[in-house]
């Protein structure tokens, strides 16, 4: 408060009329640069603040679907699984028909019998 007193008392009492408004014209100019740029900064500010978001949704949707992706090779995996075991059951029991079919003796009257019910 006392440096504006002593500016009123021995400077602005001295000034000319257009000094003064030099003055008070040097200051609104200061006065609307400050305002223009805090205003810009505070955009600057908000706008990175929405490029963040933007980027922790962005970053929350791929792991989402990262992690649907992953259990969709769980599942697939296991079908997989289930299928390859039922293959290896089919694989076992031809091997074990063609062992009994190989191993078992067969006449030519049981094989003829056997192709008449197909011979249609």
């Amino acid at each position: 408060m006392i440096l504006l007193y002593n500016f009123f008392k021995l400077y602005w009492i001295k000034l000319s009329a257009k000094g003064k408004l030099i003055f008070i014209g040097f200051s609104l100019m200061s006065l609307a640069l400050l305002y223009v740029c805090g205003k810009s900064a505070y955009y600057k500010y908000q706008y990175f603040k929405s490029l963040e978001k933007e980027k922790k949704e962005w970053v929350k949707k791929n792991e989402l679907s990262s992690k649907k992706i992953d259990s969709l090779i769980v599942s697939n995996l296991k079908i997989l699984e289930k299928y390859k075991s039922k293959s290896d059951e089919i694989d076992l029991k031809r091997k074990r028909d063609e062992e009994i079919i190989n191993s078992k003796p067969v006449s030519d009257a049981e094989l003829d019998e056997f192709l008449s019910r197909f011979d249609n």
